[in-house]
């Protein structure tokens, strides 16, 4: 069974993926598990998962061997990343150099909750996010201060993010408009 993590924006659902089954398949059988019968699961025209319960808001995020879903009554972006040495090659992809200079003295963990904010961000907002996060704007001080909760701004909507602590290995993190 997964790991539920209850918030008070939404339940948070992360589990190792069975390498014998589809990604698909495996978020299929999670949704199964989380409300005890068949859920059908789609896409909208910009790519967000829905699913068929009403007044219910999803996303799913994928990391190497991981699933995380996050299940809500208002739109949320969950984003689930590795540590992972890769981060610090394409750090210049998603962080400016301003952002680059106030996260010194720069740590993957830093990396990688600045690259899962912004992949749950661009998750409920893509219209306004940028392609790569240009348009975010992280409230790097927080993230510094090792804050589980931080804020980010795109074009003057304002975004709640939580850390949600998995294990050392990986991040989780949730956005949420306020």
């Amino acid at each position: 069974m997964a790991k539920h993590i209850r918030l008070n924006i939404a339940d948070i659902y992360i589990t190792p993926l069975d390498k014998e089954k589809n990604k698909t398949d495996c978020e299929l059988e999670l949704l199964r598990q989380i409300f005890g019968r068949e859920v059908v699961l789609s896409h909208d025209c910009s790519g967000k998962p829905t699913i068929n319960i009403e007044g219910k808001y999803i996303s799913i995020s994928h990391s190497n061997d991981w699933l995380a879903i996050a299940i809500s009554n208002q739109p949320i972006g969950i984003d689930i990343e590795q540590l992972h040495e890769r981060l610090q090659r394409v750090k210049h992809m998603f962080l400016n150099s301003s952002e680059l200079e106030q996260l010194q003295p720069l740590t993957l963990r830093k990396l990688a909750i600045c690259w899962s904010a912004k992949e749950a961000i661009y998750k409920i907002a893509n219209d306004i996010a940028g392609a790569l996060g240009e348009n975010i704007q992280l409230d790097i001080k927080q993230i510094k201060c090792g804050s589980n909760e931080f804020s980010a701004i795109i074009k003057n909507k304002c975004y709640s993010l939580e850390i949600v602590d998995v294990n050392d290995i990986y991040e989780v993190i949730l956005a949420w408009e306020y």
